[in-house]
């Protein structure tokens, strides 16, 4: 995934600048830009794991009776 590749080579070794292409988008992002990183993959993260309690039914639901 290109956040992860992203943010991998900002965070270790001495990378300051990364081209991060996204496949519609390509840009510059620096060590400036992680925090932003990190809460785009998380809520991506967040996303994919709502798809697939959607689809796959892994979510709880806890069902009351109303009285």
């Amino acid at each position: 995934m290109a956040y992860e590749d992203a943010i991998t080579a900002l965070t270790t070794g001495g990378v300051q600048m990364y081209s991060l292409n996204t496949g519609q988008t390509v840009q510059s992002v620096t060590k400036l830009n992680l925090a932003t990183l990190q809460a785009a993959l998380d809520g991506l993260y967040n996303r994919l794991a709502t798809l697939n309690a959607r689809v796959y039914g892994t979510g709880r639901v806890n069902v009351r009776p109303d009285w």
